[in-house]
C-alpha cells in the first residue's frame, strides 16, 4: 500500500513496472492548498501539486493510471518488496 503521497497520475500508461500501476477512475478532487487529493473510485488516493492536476485535466469520472513511486515495504507473501513506476509526466 502507498500513501497518497507516493503515488503519480498519468492520463497514458506509465513505463516501468507494470505491477505497480492501475488505471483508475477519479470520484473526487480535493483542494489543499497546494496540493490536490485525487480519490479515485474505490477508495485509492494519489496527492499530487494544484500544477500537476491542472495539467492533466482532471475531473471527476476521468479514467488515469495510479502508480506507486519508491516505497519498500513487507510482501503479502513474507519478505519485502521493492516498487517503483517513475517515468513519463507527472
Amino acid at each position: 500500500m502507498f500513501p497518497p503521497s507516493a503515488v503519480a497520475v498519468y492520463t497514458e500508461p506509465p513505463h516501468g513496472s507494470p505491477r505497480n500501476a492501475l488505471r483508475v477512475t477519479v470520484g473526487e478532487l480535493e483542494a489543499r492548498g497546494a496540493t490536490v487529493l485525487v480519490r479515485a473510485s474505490g477508495g485509492l488516493s494519489a496527492e499530487i501539486t494544484t500544477a500537476a492536476a491542472a495539467d492533466l485535466t482532471l475531473e471527476p469520472g476521468t479514467r488515469v493510471w495510479f502508480c506507486g513511486q519508491g516505497h519498500r515495504g513487507p510482501d503479502p507473501q513474507g519478505g519485502m518488496i521493492s516498487a517503483d513506476c517513475r517515468s513519463g509526466s507527472a
